[in-house]
């Protein structure tokens, strides 16, 4: 298992980063709108498992679809 499977504990952490999908425009482009369901996305993951929100924003699935992790950390919650 690597670290950043055990931040997201049973959870795949390409899963965790396919369920930041409401966040995509918002985490490729600092001018666009954040969804209200990317922020409850966020903010969940934020209270609940930061490290796997962190390992989340890391995977290579976030690159290939243009999630920019400098961008992404901006988004509110």
């Amino acid at each position: 298992m690597t670290g950043a499977a055990r931040e997201c504990g049973r959870t795949p952490t390409h899963s965790v980063a396919a369920s930041l999908s409401p966040c995509l425009s918002a985490a490729g482009n600092a001018r666009a709108k954040v969804p209200p369901t990317c922020c409850t996305k966020v903010n969940g993951l934020i209270k609940t498992t930061p490290r796997c929100l962190c390992a989340g924003l890391l995977s290579p699935l976030v690159k290939q679809v243009g999630i920019k992790p400098a961008i992404a950390i901006t988004i509110p919650m």
